[in-house]
């Protein structure tokens, strides 16, 4: 792989050994105060959602999870945002798949 940026150029990088899931692992975004900037980004670049559940209430949630469903159309996403996790209790993680 090249690069070349503002700052920094490489030249034929590589990263070993390669993932296992194609085309690549699953890139999860999450989003603290759930603005609407992080749902676009959850809906344009992601393959799940790691919501807060801090300071949202269940209606509040649905809503957002509608929202990047919404994005993700927009936005033309050929697969949608399918995958939400979430932290329920300290240490505990939720994960749903649609």
């Amino acid at each position: 792989m090249d690069f070349g940026g503002k700052y920094y150029q490489f030249k034929g990088l590589s990263q070993k050994p390669n993932p296992i899931q194609k085309p690549h692992p699953p890139l999860y975004i999450g989003s603290w105060d759930s603005s609407n900037a992080g749902l676009k980004r959850v809906a344009k670049y992601g393959d799940g959602w790691m919501a807060s559940t801090y300071n949202i209430t269940p209606d509040k949630f649905k809503e957002k999870w509608s929202a990047i469903r919404s994005y993700g159309r927009n936005f033309g996403n050929p697969k949608p945002v399918h995958q939400l996790a979430t932290k329920i209790h300290e240490g505990e993680i939720f994960l749903e798949r649609f």
